[in-house]
């Protein structure tokens, strides 16, 4: 046993000092051969708590930490039309796409124009939706309507009638305080380039030995009062499938969403059964956790969209149509954190 001799030694000097201050008087030896008692008592006492605190700073040491670093991205592996990370097959290593426009002005417009380094450069770009027809084409997803491409993001349909019609709410503060209409918790300003690519996060993962983890990530301007989701895109084989494929799930189980504050924080706190940096036991592999912003304000399930629901849409002219709703026009990637992928070579 390890003997704390700091306090030890203290007690020692206190029943020293008591004898020296009488020594003029009589002595009672009773007393100090009790301070020698305290200590032969107190020593093994000190000793245990010494050995519990070096069990716990060695089950410390058997911990492995990772501290990931999110970027705030404009699509799947991408930041303004540029690859971020290396993918492994069945993608391209370079492949990625862009699920965020630059608002496209022109009267006939069917999409928002993608996003490029040189677009990016002024950061009073107005963002909107925008649908990857190479990305519905290697998913099998069906395309939106025109309608619900090109929309600036705070403009997205929202789920407000009781049948599940979707339609564009106003800002509150363009309401008179009535219950109806249904009114959104933002304004009407549009989200620019710059607000969207100031958005940071920080991962910490917490690998234990007994096969446990705790996931604790943390955000700073994102867009405020807003509902966000976080999901793990694992490289896998699905039930009934044969080849490796991607699949964006919930991170940490349902419910996995977040909502940011006034300010654009946000904190995302998980204990998982499994450590996220390690193979699953069928082969799975997470390659990156997505935080997703939900500019419908609806978090969606286990995927952070239902791609081939269609939904029913009441437009600004009053006529409703019928839309699918693949990435990048209802749910956008906002920061990405690498899990077992690597950045591109310079």
């Amino acid at each position: 046993m390890v003997i704390n001799m700091k306090l030890c030694t203290g007690i020692l000097a206190g029943v020293l000092q008591a004898f020296w201050k009488n020594r003029k008087k009589f002595v009672d030896w009773r007393c100090l051969g009790a301070g020698f008692v305290l200590l032969s008592v107190s020593a093994p006492i000190l000793a245990d708590e010494e050995d519990r605190v070096e069990s716990e700073v060695e089950s410390e040491r058997n911990v492995r930490t990772w501290k990931i670093m999110g970027t705030a991205v404009t699509g799947a592996n991408d930041v303004c039309g540029e690859p971020q990370w290396v993918m492994p097959p069945p993608l391209l290593p370079d492949q990625h796409f862009t699920l965020i426009g630059k608002f496209n002005e022109a009267d006939d417009a069917k999409n928002s124009i993608p996003l490029t380094k040189e677009i990016c450069l002024d950061e009073s770009t107005v963002l909107a939706t925008h649908s990857n027809s190479a990305l519905n084409a290697l998913g099998g997803f069906p395309d939106a309507d025109d309608r619900m491409k090109n929309r600036p993001l705070r403009s997205v349909p929202v789920k407000a009638l009781p049948d599940g019609t979707r339609m564009t709410l106003p800002a509150m503060a363009d309401t008179d305080g009535n219950p109806f209409p249904p009114t959104k918790n933002q304004p009407d300003n549009p989200i620019t380039v710059g607000d969207w690519l100031k958005a940071q996060g920080k991962m910490t993962i917490w690998c234990y030995p007994n096969g446990y983890s705790k996931v604790k990530a943390k955000f700073r301007h994102l867009v405020p009062n807003s509902v966000y989701s976080l999901v793990a895109t694992w490289l896998t084989i699905p039930p009934g499938e044969t080849l490796p494929t991607f699949a964006s799930i919930a991170f940490g189980g349902v419910p996995n969403v977040l909502s940011s504050n006034s300010r654009g924080n946000a904190v995302f706190v998980r204990e998982l059964s499994y450590c996220p940096m390690d193979v699953a036991p069928d082969g799975s592999v997470i390659m990156f956790a997505n935080l997703g912003y939900h500019a419908d304000g609806m978090p969606h399930g286990v995927f952070q969209q239902t791609i081939t629901e269609l939904d029913r849409v009441l437009s600004d002219e009053g006529e409703v149509f019928l839309t699918a709703k693949p990435p990048g026009v209802i749910t956008l990637p906002h920061v990405q954190f690498p899990i077992t992928i690597t950045p591109q070579p310079k």
